[in-house]
């Protein structure tokens, strides 16, 4: 197989091999509890469909695994939304 046609082969594999990632990620973070806060008990993906705005403001705000978790799973829902 030449080197033109490997590429082209890639490049028609690579967007269904993201998405795969993008759902299993999604699907990770939405069932993340939250551990404190307004939402304290509530999964991420609860959260995003009563009160996106909060998903939003702690991405932004808050730091660590929590925030990486929240940023995550806003970037899967923005991906899947595309």
């Amino acid at each position: 197989m030449s080197t033109a046609a490997k590429r082209r082969r890639r490049a028609r594999t690579k967007p269904a091999e993201a998405s795969r990632l993008s759902l299993a990620a999604l699907e990770r973070a939405g069932l993340y509890r939250l551990p404190f806060g307004a939402w304290k008990g509530y999964s991420v993906a609860q959260v995003a469909e009563r009160d996106a705005g909060y998903l939003r403001w702690a991405a932004r705000t808050w730091d660590g695994r929590l925030g990486a978790v929240v940023r995550e799973f806003l970037a899967g829902v923005d991906d899947v939304a595309r």
